[in-house]
């Protein structure tokens, strides 16, 4: 029978904080993406079992759009073909796990899935950045889950830190300072310009961050590195 776990932090407001049901097994989880049909939320990481949901607040979401619109406009000044999954769920049973990041992109593996509707990790690649927003949940399932599909590039950030974590060789993975899917990009800057939005003047953030990537990224060699 399966149990529910919660964790001992917990607030009423804003409540972030995953609910994990243990030993629901994989049929268990494929009958609760099926329950919620085409709803976004809750949010579902299945790992070795367990499937943990999770609502995400009203902070988590407002980072998760200006992320977004920094990442588009960085890969239309690199003129970097992309397609976006948005918070598609990729899933494999033989691996036991299976995950909805806040963001997904096929960039470097984009010729391999395109025209598809559906993406079938059993043949086709996994996506090549995942990103994970995190505000009152850490994001260790949700990694693993990653390292198993080996998704090549996980960018996790909360309100005081970005990071870009590689998968390594050992298939472990590791914090690099630039992206290495999107050449020419570093964690500080991206972060720099979370730090510098405004919520009282968001078209001004928005124009800001459009002319840095036209003006500045863009015209960067793709080997070298943010600054």
């Amino acid at each position: 029978m399966a149990t529910v776990t919660t964790p001992e932090r917990a607030s009423v407001i804003e409540r972030q904080d995953p609910v994990t049901f243990d030993d629901i097994g994989w049929e268990g989880y494929d009958a609760l993406l099926k329950l919620r049909a085409g709803r976004r939320y809750p949010r579902m990481v299945y790992l070795d079992g367990s499937v943990s949901l999770m609502s995400p607040a009203t902070p988590h979401e407002s980072l998760n759009d200006l992320l977004r619109e920094i990442i588009r406009s960085v890969l239309v000044a690199r003129k970097i073909p992309f397609r976006s999954f948005g918070q598609t769920t990729f899933r494999r049973k033989r691996d036991e796990a299976g995950v909805e990041g806040d963001q997904s992109y096929y960039i470097t593996n984009l010729d391999r899935i395109r025209r598809k509707k559906t993406v079938n990790l059993l043949k086709d690649p996994p996506p090549d950045l995942a990103v994970e927003v995190v505000h009152t949940h850490g994001a260790d399932r949700s990694l693993e889950v990653y390292r198993r599909l080996a998704v090549p590039e996980v960018w996790v950030c909360g309100a005081e830190e970005l990071v870009f974590l590689v998968l390594g060789g050992d298939g472990q993975y590791g914090s690099r300072a630039v992206s290495s899917v999107i050449p020419g990009i570093s964690a500080s800057e991206v972060h720099s310009w979370l730090m510098q939005y405004d919520d009282e003047d968001e078209a001004r953030w928005t124009s800001d961050v459009r002319q840095w990537a036209a003006e500045v990224v863009g015209p960067r060699d793709r080997a070298g590195e943010g600054s």
